[in-house]
């Protein structure tokens, strides 16, 4: 997609929040700030929200627990581009940014920052919701 080749180049970082790595949610961190002009809490102050191992699960729970003040609730087939994923992945929270029907872009460790399908495959299964910064209504 053009613009987004940038992203590729990124590898994921545990609790990473640059270009010098990422995350999943330091992912749509970036892509809201280069793509929107929005800054989202990077939740750095947060050390103990990291897993041992690095992950980002424990950011996506305070994530999840934002989500009433900050984001609102849209229906897939309202989805736009910029839209976060709120995913479920072997009970793991994860989240991807919505690029069109079908589109997300996400980071994932071992694989970096790349686009995937949400149709019928696994991420489709696994969408716990999709929403909307509330300054993007």
């Amino acid at each position: 997609m053009i613009g987004l080749e940038r992203y590729f180049e990124i590898p994921y970082l545990g609790g990473g929040r640059s270009v010098k790595g990422v995350d999943c949610y330091g992912l749509v961190c970036l892509f809201y700030k280069d793509v929107f002009k929005i800054e989202l809490d990077l939740f750095e102050g947060l050390d103990g929200a990291l897993e041992v191992d690095g992950s980002d699960r424990g950011i996506m729970r305070v994530w999840s627990d934002r989500i009433v003040s900050e984001w609102v609730l849209v229906k897939a087939e309202d989805a736009r581009f910029g839209d976060v994923l709120d995913l479920r992945v072997l009970g793991r929270p994860h989240c991807g940014v919505w690029l069109e029907p079908e589109k997300m872009m996400h980071a994932k460790h071992g694989f970096g920052v790349s686009i995937a399908s949400t149709a019928r495959g696994a991420y489709g299964r696994i969408t716990k919701g999709i929403y909307r910064h509330w300054t993007k209504i």
